[in-house]
């Protein structure tokens, strides 16, 4: 939906809610609604939303996501790391669960977990493509700004 690229998530909700009522199942639609939470900053409407396309689409990392998004900026680490966990296994582990895993452990205190997942990226980044902003973001969020430029370069 071009309204969550443009940020404005609340026109992109009532299109996806109108999306949804013409098709309570969509998951396109769902997902969208999920994501229009998020980013309106209705967390727990947001988790409601992702649990519903989950029920619809099990194992959907971009459901996991933002469940897991949006338990961390309610304030529950533990349900963020579960669902982000469970993104990593739904998506074979692919470089933005780790990285938002490394991320969610950096703002939740947790620095040998975010140090584990920071040198299995840099191992990943050995064998295949890793956007260089997951890195660069995980420098930022650690308060290593040199490292983080450079992974910007």
């Amino acid at each position: 939906e071009l309204h969550l690229a443009r940020a404005e998530p609340e026109q992109a909700g009532a299109a996806f809610t109108r999306g949804l009522a013409l098709d309570p199942e969509s998951t396109p639609c769902s997902l969208g609604t999920g994501w229009s939470y998020y980013f309106a900053r209705r967390y727990p409407e947001a988790i409601a939303q992702f649990a519903h396309t989950l029920q619809c689409t099990p194992r959907l990392p971009m459901a996991l996501y933002g469940k897991g998004l949006a338990h961390h900026h309610n304030r529950e680490p533990e349900q963020a790391f579960a669902a982000l966990r469970q993104a990593e296994a739904a998506s074979g582990g692919e470089p933005a669960s780790v990285a938002l895993l490394a991320i969610t452990a950096v703002l939740t205190g947790n620095a040998a977990a975010a140090e584990e997942r920071r040198l299995q990226l840099l191992q990943m980044a050995a064998e295949t493509y890793v956007p260089p902003i997951y890195l660069a973001f995980l420098h930022a969020m650690r308060n290593e700004l040199d490292e983080a430029f450079s992974w910007l370069d």
